[in-house]
C-alpha cells in the first residue's frame, strides 16, 4: 500500500492546535506530503474534540464527509472522541475509520499507520501504548499561525460536573521545563515573537518542584524579548506569586482568560467549581489594582439544570458589575458520562437561550465600551495575514486590527499602530 499524503482537520482546543502541528511534524518528517484538500490526501487525521455532544456530531459529520468524498482515504480519529467512547461503539459509530489514536498515542501516528498497512486492509486499529500521559510532543514551527502555541501540561484533575475532559486527557501531567525552554527557543528562532502558554489546565503546572509561576518567571527572563500570552487559568491558581510576576513584566500581555462558568454560588457549587462569587471578584479586583486595562475575559455556561430565575439573575448582575471585556457563552447541553445529566430539573432549551441572548446583548456592550478606551493610543500589535491591502493583525491586549496599508508588513513581526477608529464593529489600526 502506498501512502504519499495526508490532510489533518483540527477541532478544539488550543491543545488541540499545538497536537495537530506536531503530528504534521512527524509525518512530515516520515515523508509524506501535506495537502490543502481533504479529497485529494491518502490520508486524512480527523483531531478530534468532545467537550459537547455538538463537537462530537461536528467530527463524526466531517469524517462522513470525507468518506463520501473518496471512500478510499484512510481516515485516522485520534484525540478526545477516542478516549471517551468505547471501542464497541467507535467500531459501530465510526465504521469508516480505520485507525483509532487516544490523546497519549498522537505520537505514535506513524507507527500507528505502519502497523495498518502490515495488516489486513480494513481492520480496525486501536493503537494502545503502556505509558500513560508522556510527553513526546515536539513543535518547531506554526505554518498557518503567526503566534506560537507552547503546550506545558495535560490533564485535569478538578472534575467539573459538567465536564468529559479529565475523562478524555486524564490525571494531571506536567512537562519537563527544560523541553518547554528549549521549544520556545526553536519557535523563536523561527520568528515567533508570541508564545501562547496552553495546556488543559496550566495553573496546575508543576514539574521537580517548579510551580506555574515558577516557570514564567523562567521564561519571561531568558526570552525578555518575545511577550508570553495566558490561554486559560483557573481562579483558585492566581495567587500572589502570579500577580506579582504580572505586575513586574511587561512580556506578558495585558489579556487573562479566567473561567467563571456561573454567577451565582449555588450554581457553582452544582458544578463543582472550586471557589465562590467573592473569591472570584477578589482575584479581578487584585488584577485591576495591577492594570485597569487588562483585557478579561472568561467562559460562562447558561441554563445549567436548576438555574432558576433567581441564579440567573446573579449571574447577570455579577457579570455586569465585573464588565468582562469578552465572554465565550455557552449553553448547557447534557454531556453523557458526566454528573451533571443527572441534577434536575432541566432548564427548558428556550429559557436557556433567552438567558444566552441577554447576557450576548450585555457582553457586546462592555467589549465596545472597552476597545473604545483605546481609540487614538497606540498599541503594538502582531501581523496575522493579509487580504489584498488589508492585514490583520493582534494587539497585546487582544485586540482585533484590520490595517490598510500599501507598505509590505511581516506576518509575526510586532508593529505600533494607531487605534484610529471603530467602524461597523471593525477596528482600524494605523502604521505610523
Amino acid at each position: 500500500m502506498n501512502l504519499n499524503s495526508f490532510f489533518i482537520a483540527t477541532f478544539g482546543c488550543k491543545v488541540n492546535i499545538y497536537e495537530s502541528e506536531s503530528i504534521t511534524n512527524l509525518l512530515l518528517n516520515g515523508g509524506f506530503q501535506e495537502l490543502s484538500a481533504y479529497n485529494q490526501a491518502d490520508i486524512v487525521v480527523v483531531n478530534s474534540c468532545s467537550v459537547t455532544a455538538k463537537a462530537v456530531a461536528k467530527c463524526r459529520n466531517f469524517i462522513n464527509r470525507v468518506h463520501k468524498s473518496n471512500q478510499n482515504i484512510i481516515i485516522i480519529l485520534s484525540g478526545c472522541v477516542v478516549d471517551t467512547i468505547s471501542e464497541d461503539i467507535l467500531r459501530d459509530t465510526y465504521s469508516n475509520v480505520s485507525i483509532f489514536l487516544k490523546n497519549r498515542d498522537k505520537d505514535k501516528i506513524l507507527e500507528s499507520i505502519n502497523n495498518y498497512i502490515d495488516s489486513k486492509r480494513g481492520e480496525k486499529l486501536f493503537f494502545a501504548s503502556d505509558i500513560d500521559g508522556c510527553f513526546n510532543f515536539s513543535v518547531d514551527n506554526f505554518i498557518e499561525h503567526s503566534r506560537a502555541f507552547v503546550k506545558i501540561q495535560d490533564g485535569c484533575n478538578n472534575f467539573c460536573s459538567y465536564c468529559i475532559i479529565p475523562y478524555a486527557r486524564g490525571r494531571v501531567r506536567s512537562r519537563d521545563y527544560r523541553e518547554i525552554i528549549d521549544e520556545i527557543d526553536r519557535l523563536s528562532k523561527n520568528g515567533f515573537n508570541e508564545m501562547v502558554i496552553t495546556g488543559i489546565n496550566i495553573g496546575t503546572y508543576n514539574f521537580e518542584d517548579i510551580s506555574f509561576s515558577n516557570l514564567l518567571t523562567i521564561l519571561v527572563k531568558q526570552f525578555k524579548n518575545i511577550r508570553f500570552r495566558i490561554s486559560s487559568i483557573e481562579p483558585q491558581y492566581i495567587d500572589n506569586d502570579f500577580l506579582n510576576l504580572l505586575k513586574e513584566n511587561k512580556n506578558i500581555c495585558s489579556h487573562l482568560h479566567i473561567p467563571l462558568q456561573n454567577g451565582s454560588d449555588k450554581i457553582l457549587k452544582l458544578m463543582n467549581r472550586h471557589y465562590s462569587k467573592s473569591e472570584y471578584l477578589k482575584k479581578i479586583d487584585d488584577i485591576r489594582k495591577i492594570g485597569e486595562d487588562i483585557f478579561l475575559s472568561t467562559d460562562l455556561i447558561l441554563g445549567f439544570p436548576n438555574e432558576s430565575e433567581y441564579d440567573f439573575n446573579e449571574t447577570l448582575s455579577f457579570v455586569t458589575q465585573i464588565e468582562f471585556s469578552f465572554i465565550h457563552l455557552f449553553g448547557y447541553s447534557p454531556r453523557e458520562g458526566t454528573r451533571a445529566i443527572d441534577i434536575t430539573p432541566k432548564v427548558p432549551e428556550r429559557v436557556r437561550d433567552e438567558r444566552v441572548e441577554i447576557v450576548n446583548r450585555v457582553v457586546k456592550e462592555h467589549n465596545l465600551k472597552y476597545r473604545e478606551k483605546f481609540v487614538g493610543k497606540y498599541l503594538e500589535v502582531i501581523i496575522e495575514k493579509k487580504s489584498g491591502t488589508h492585514y490583520t493583525a493582534k494587539s497585546d491586549n487582544y485586540i482585533d486590527f484590520v490595517i490598510d496599508t500599501r507598505e509590505k508588513l511581516l506576518q509575526k513581526k510586532v508593529y505600533r499602530v494607531k487605534f484610529d477608529k471603530i467602524e461597523n464593529d471593525i477596528n482600524y489600526g494605523v502604521i505610523e
